[in-house]
């Protein structure tokens, strides 16, 4: 099983600055926004030079505070259904079986033993991650 890290996610109170900061700041490249069921903004993603991604959520009604922010852990895999096969055949629990998310890759969760969750991801060739990964 090979395991990359595909992208970090956190919960941001200031989305405004925290992409200045991320693209401006840093060099980084916002390539896209997801919204949710409801069509409000949700998601900005930002990539890094060297391809990996950061998901950065909008605050909801939960308040943002510090050691609140951090959402999950992406490990991109090459095949989501055969890495949660694998990883339940040695005892790890799948906590959400795979299937394609609203970004359109197939994706599976499952937690660590201080029960932080870690999303399996398998992106799909035409997703917005794949596509901009290509420009590289």
């Amino acid at each position: 099983m090979d395991f990359r890290i595909g992208h970090l996610a956190y919960r941001t109170r200031d989305m405004e600055k925290m992409l200045a900061f991320y693209t401006g700041a840093l060099g980084f490249q916002h390539i896209f926004s997801l919204a949710n069921e409801r069509g409000e903004k949700w998601i900005e993603y930002v990539m890094t030079p060297d391809g990996r991604f950061l998901e950065f959520f909008y605050p909801d009604e939960t308040p943002v505070e510090p050691g609140t922010d951090y959402m999950h852990l992406c490990l991109e895999v090459d095949d989501c259904a055969a890495a949660a096969a694998e990883l339940e055949a040695k005892g790890v629990a799948i906590r959400v079986a795979p299937n394609v998310g609203s970004d359109g890759n197939v994706q599976a969760w499952i937690r660590d033993p201080d029960g932080r969750d870690i999303e399996l991801m398998q992106l799909s060739p035409d997703s917005e991650q794949a596509r901009n990964r290509a420009k590289l």
